[in-house]
């Protein structure tokens, strides 16, 4: 019986792949809460239309089109003298303290000038955001290069991204109403909700700092065009990207509306609890 060498190298542990996922958690906040809760906060609270909420989301989640190949490129080439973690570490607190600062802010002398800054703070969010969450998907590939070990490895990714999904969705709405609506209440959501992304993005460069670390094996040879080229003329990937794109915008129409739908149309806030636990529930499921 023949035994190939991917088969005889030792799983990846428990503890690796918590800790990897656990990262997860935080990103999901981020992804969710300001697609979900900010056009919501800035059309209740700062006055601003409802078109301009979704051109201030728009633009910034446009920038990470390009700014995600490039954190890659930074973050690959700076991985043999540096390792991974700078990019964890830097872009966990900095998309943490941009999320709170996205809810902090009221009494701007216009809606015009509130949807400028927080505009503005959203694209300095989402630029941490990406020097986290590019290295961070990279990092699940280099746990192990048994494909049987990532695909359990990316399933924990997946239970803590459901649970992403059930906090920042789910769960935050409820804790603006319970504490009055007003701006003092988004503001406590936005700390409470920051301090968990926060404490789960720093898990993953904490508690795998030899996985991070320094490793000479670098990225793709040719730098970023290369890479591209690569992309390009590989039909597998251009179908993967072209199914999600599809899926992404079909995820940002359910996700503008569900909060302004249980508030305005259902009239019950608290419902999205269990409407957000019912689709984690189908996720687990599948």
């Amino acid at each position: 019986m023949k035994t190939d060498a991917v088969s005889l190298r030792a799983p990846v542990g428990t503890g690796t792949m918590l800790a990897y996922g656990a990262g997860m958690l935080g990103t999901q906040i981020f992804r969710d809460m300001p697609a979900v809760l900010l056009p919501m906060f800035m059309a209740t609270m700062l006055g601003i239309p409802a078109w301009l909420t979704g051109v201030v989301v728009l633009v910034s989640k446009l920038w990470l089109v390009v700014c995600d190949p490039l954190m890659g490129n930074l973050s690959d080439k700076a991985k043999p003298r540096w390792g991974r973690a700078p990019f964890l570490l830097a872009g966990g607190v900095l998309t943490s303290l941009g999320l709170v600062s996205l809810f902090s802010f009221t009494g701007f002398s216009s809606p015009t000038v509130a949807a400028w800054t927080v505009g503005v703070m959203f694209f300095v969010a989402s630029t941490a955001f990406s020097a986290f969450s590019v290295p961070y998907l990279a990092l699940a590939s280099e746990l192990s290069p048994d494909p049987h070990e990532r695909t359990k490895i990316l399933s924990f990714r997946l239970v803590f991204a459901v649970l992403g999904v059930v906090v920042s969705v789910g769960v935050a709405q409820p804790i603006v109403q319970a504490l009055g609506g007003g701006p003092g209440a988004w503001r406590t959501m936005a700390l409470v909700l920051g301090g968990l992304a926060l404490a789960s993005m720093l898990t993953t460069p904490l508690g795998l700092r030899s996985r991070v670390a320094p490793d000479a094996s670098g990225g793709l040879s040719g730098g970023w065009g290369a890479g591209l080229r690569a992309a390009w003329h590989n039909k597998p990937y251009l179908v993967l990207i072209v199914t999600q794109f599809i899926q992404s915008t079909a995820m940002a129409c359910g996700y503008t509306v569900v909060g302004f739908l249980f508030i305005y149309v259902v009239g019950k806030v608290n419902l999205i609890l269990p409407f957000i636990l019912l689709m984690a529930l189908g996720t687990f499921a599948s």
